[in-house]
C-alpha cells in the first residue's frame, strides 16, 4: 500500500528531490495507483509495462477489472515514449492501442528482443538486439524473467539518451565468436542521487516503517 505515496506527499517528495539536485526518478506505479489516478499531473518521459500477472484480485476482484485499471493508466498517461512487453497479450494489446509504442521481448517479434538465451544455477546470457546494435550479455541472475526485466531496463535507457551507470549485473559482453570480448565494471557517469536527497529519502522511508 506505500509503494506509491497520495499526490500531495508525491509532489512534496519531488520538490524535495528537485531542491536536492536529482535530475532523474525511476518509480513503479503501483495498479492501486493508477486506479485512484495518484500521479495526475505528471509527465514521464518513459512508461514501462511489464506484464498482467494473477495479482491484487483482493482489491479488483477479477483479472478484467484489474487489466483495466491497468490499461486505462499505460495507455492516458503522458509520456513521450510506452515501453511494452510484446510476450504478454495485454502488452501487445497496448503497442495496437499507442502510437508512440516501443516493443520488446523473448518470444514474440519486438524492436528490442533477445535470442539464444541460455540458463544455467549461476547466471543467465543472452544476445541482446538494441534498436539493431547487438551484445551478447550475461546477466548474474537467473530465470527468463530477469532476461524480460533487462530488456525493458535497457529498452527504456536507449530511448531515454542513455543511461547514468553502467549496469552492473551486466559482468561480461561477448563477440560474435563467443570469446569475452570486454569485462564490465561499474563505472559511475554522474550521480544519480545526491548526499542531501538520499538524506531526504531515507527519513521518508524510516517514517513509515
Amino acid at each position: 500500500s506505500l509503494t506509491t505515496p497520495d499526490p500531495i506527499a508525491l509532489h512534496k517528495i519531488f520538490a524535495d528531490m528537485a531542491e536536492a539536485g536529482v535530475e532523474a526518478v525511476i518509480m513503479e506505479v503501483s495498479a492501486h495507483a493508477a486506479y485512484y489516478r495518484k500521479v495526475c499531473g505528471l509527465n514521464f518521459e518513459v512508461a514501462v509495462f511489464t506484464n498482467l500477472s494473477h495479482d491484487h484480485l483482493d482489491f479488483f476482484g477479477d483479472m478484467e477489472s484489474y487489466k483495466r485499471a491497468k490499461l486505462e493508466f499505460i495507455t492516458s498517461v503522458a509520456a513521450k515514449y510506452v515501453v511494452t512487453n510484446a510476450d504478454d497479450e495485454t502488452g501487445r494489446e497496448i503497442s495496437a492501442l499507442v502510437k508512440n509504442s516501443i516493443s520488446y521481448g523473448i518470444e514474440s517479434p519486438a524492436d528490442v528482443f533477445a535470442i539464444d538465451v541460455k540458463e544455467s544455477v549461476a547466471d543467465t546470457c543472452f544476445v541482446l538486439n538494441l534498436f539493431d546494435r547487438i551484445y551478447r550479455i550475461k546477466l548474474e541472475l537467473i530465470g527468463r524473467f530477469n532476461v524480460s526485466n533487462a530488456l525493458a531496463a535497457a529498452t527504456a535507457a536507449a530511448i531515454n539518451g542513455g543511461i547514468y551507470y553502467t549496469p552492473y549485473l551486466v559482468s561480461e559482453i561477448y563477440s560474435d565468436s563467443g570469446i569475452i570480448a570486454e569485462k564490465v565494471q561499474p563505472k559511475p557517469k554522474g550521480r544519480a542521487i545526491s548526499e542531501k536527497a538520499s538524506a531526504i529519502l531515507s527519513s521518508y522511508l524510516e517514517s513509515v516503517v
